[in-house]
């Protein structure tokens, strides 16, 4: 004989069923970041996407760090109208900034409405910057993914793809290992001052390599 279950039952077991469920995974929730100085920061997937709508900067003494799996989108217009480019969102580092996506889950770097390259300015890692480093990133939709003028840099494992520029190294000699180029204007450039020493490096269907 098959058992009957009351409505109070059924409702107790749709309630525990939920609860359970809210365990099940990690919530995630859209932070908007307005821009302006980000100080000692990290940023994980449960906070992920976030939206950054004007320029951000890391300054002297401060850090950022990004957790894997995060997902990070830039406006296609500059709230704080600011810096290099008064139009369109930069990231920019002067402190420490580290990157710290894995093989399954990278930390994406895009814009957040637009697919074409130019879209944002891209990450500025500047000369006197205390440290920066990046694994396991993909770069996309930028005028230049990642601009270095750190004297060591870390940038491994990594994806550029759909910018103008991909990686930039206006100055110093990054450590660049592994790294992935593809549907870019230009994927690795270096200025006179800069030295780009690329270990593993795959380039495939950029303009110019």
């Amino acid at each position: 004989m098959r058992p009957t279950v009351s409505p109070h039952h059924r409702t107790i077991s749709l309630v525990v069923a939920a609860f359970v469920a809210s365990f099940a995974a990690p919530a995630r929730a859209d932070t908007t970041i307005a821009g302006g100085n980000i100080i000692n920061q990290t940023w994980t997937a449960a906070g992920s996407p976030y939206l950054v709508a004007g320029d951000i900067v890391v300054p002297a003494g401060a850090y950022l760090t990004i957790q894997e799996g995060v997902d990070v989108r830039f406006a296609s217009t500059d709230a704080q109208m600011a810096n290099a480019d008064t139009t369109k969102v930069e990231l920019i580092v002067r402190g420490t900034f580290t990157v710290a996506g894995t093989a399954a889950s990278p930390v994406r770097f895009r814009a957040q409405s637009l697919t074409s390259a130019g879209a944002w300015v891209g990450i500025s890692l500047e000369a006197t910057a205390t440290s920066a480093s990046l694994s396991y990133a993909v770069v996309e939709h930028a005028a230049t993914g990642i601009r270095t003028a750190m004297g060591a840099a870390s940038i491994t494992d990594s994806t550029f793809q759909t910018n103008n520029i991909g990686l930039r190294v206006a100055s110093g000699a990054p450590t660049v290992a592994n790294v992935v180029g593809t549907g870019n204007s230009t994927a690795l450039y270096s200025d006179s001052g800069g030295a780009l020493n690329v270990v593993g490096c795959l380039l495939t269907g950029n303009s110019v390599a």
